[in-house]
């Protein structure tokens, strides 16, 4: 817990000067003193007073934060050039972020697995320079908490996200909370994670001028929730994971957005239904891992006017007709592929794509054939991870002078054949 030391600890201290920041609090040396013992460095060297102008970045460790005390926060507050300042299991006080709001220079302040008390998050919209909120598995949040961002001047990215606590804990993210992110107007990268929210709180993110970037992990929303979505006027980078309530009737709504430009429905259940998506003419990332996705679906995306990264692993449905139908696109630089059906034939047929220059197969029935498929190829990064590929595989891959990088863990090559392989080709470099 953050607590405040009794000021008889600082009978000593005078104004001075740190930049062109007044302090009224302990001495230079006394400061550097204590940020070591956070184990904070000024550019990796140890704090002193003549170096506290190059303390830039600090994290607090979850077994240092116990220590945490508001005059730390005042401390962290009045160094001249600290941007960014991490906490990790720490009990944040009003105080505490008050103090921090002083900071001439923080742009980004990042919370984990802790707690805020009341009030505690709304001070960090006083922070001018502040861009990046991160407040991860954090507890004591609400929409009231929410609502003072919107004063924030220069705020661009705010993550809500919890990658561990049980979802009951999550459930504040709802339709009041949304209302209230709305009215963040500068705000353009969002991350929200197991929000309970309907199409009246998207319709909010939707009216944001500059949201660009939008993140919704493991949500309850239905399909219709995303409708509003359409109206985002600048949204190009779309992530949906492992949203299980989610359908094919999702990628319809996607397909109304033509500015996307990367969509990410990893574990999202909506293959099957993807072919729309081949119509969004600036669409050239897509990641459907996980997500059911068929050898249908990836002929219907090989005709992607603009896609030139495609991650579909983790899909046991697909197969090499799938496969196949991918080298007939024009513009694909990068396929990822891991556990799924496809063999050896398959990815013959996709070895003399112009375009492409990194590929994963790890984790398929492939070995020796493949690679003897792909001399000839423009590739630069291979990975054939947990593949059958041997010593003899190895050697056919020394013939493709582009390569640079083999992942070849869990394979059945020697020491002897990445010998002959970096004799052959000595800029290459193979992962065993």
């Amino acid at each position: 817990m953050i607590r405040r030391l009794p000021l008889s600890l600082f009978a000593s201290a005078a104004l001075f000067a740190l930049g062109a920041l007044p302090v009224a609090a302990l001495e230079p040396a006394e400061i550097a003193q204590r940020l070591d013992r956070f184990g904070i460095t000024a550019y990796g060297k140890k704090p002193t007073a003549d170096n506290l102008a190059e303390v830039t970045g600090i994290s607090i460790s979850s077994d240092r934060s116990k220590d945490l005390v508001d005059d730390d926060c005042a401390v962290f507050g009045s160094l001249p050039k600290l941007s960014s300042l991490h906490f990790y299991a720490a009990r944040i006080s009003r105080v505490c972020a008050e103090a921090l709001a002083k900071s001439p220079s923080l742009t980004v302040v990042a919370t984990y697995g802790g707690e805020l008390e009341p009030g505690a998050f709304g001070a960090f919209a006083s922070i001018r320079t502040l861009i990046t909120l991160i407040a991860t598995d954090m507890r004591g949040l609400s929409a009231a908490e929410v609502a003072p961002l919107a004063r924030a001047p220069a705020l661009r990215s705010l993550d809500l996200s919890a990658a561990s606590l049980p979802p009951g804990r999550a459930r504040w993210l709802d339709d009041t909370v949304l209302a209230e992110i709305g009215r963040i107007r500068t705000l353009q990268d969002l991350t929200l994670a197991r929000p309970t929210v309907t199409a009246t709180g998207m319709a909010a993110l939707a009216a944001l001028p500059d949201l660009r970037k939008l993140t919704i992990i493991s949500s309850r929303l239905r399909d219709e929730a995303l409708a509003p979505l359409v109206g985002a006027p600048k949204l190009a980078h779309l992530k949906l994971l492992s949203d299980g309530r989610l359908t094919g009737a999702t990628i319809a709504t996607l397909a109304k957005m033509p500015a996307l430009t990367q969509i990410d429905l990893y574990g999202t259940p909506v293959g099957g239904a993807l072919a729309p998506l081949a119509g969004l003419p600036a669409l050239k990332s897509l990641t459907i891992t996980t997500s059911g996705v068929t050898d249908d679906d990836l002929a219907a995306l090989a005709t992607a006017p603009a896609l030139t990264e495609l991650h579909f692993g983790d899909n046991p449905e697909v197969g090499d007709r799938g496969v196949t139908a991918l080298a007939g696109s024009k513009t694909l630089a990068t396929l990822s592929m891991h556990r799924t059906l496809v063999t050896d034939a398959g990815l013959a047929a996709i070895a003399g794509m112009p375009t492409l220059v990194w590929l994963s197969v790890a984790e398929n029935t492939v070995g020796d054939a493949t690679a003897k498929a792909l001399v000839g190829s423009r590739l630069k990064q291979l990975d054939m991870r947990a593949t059958d590929l041997t010593d003899a595989g190895l050697a056919e891959l020394a013939r493709i002078p582009t390569l640079t990088s083999i992942g070849a863990v869990a394979t059945r090559i020697t020491d002897a054949g990445i010998a002959a392989y970096k004799q052959a080709n000595p800029k290459g470099w193979v992962s065993k």
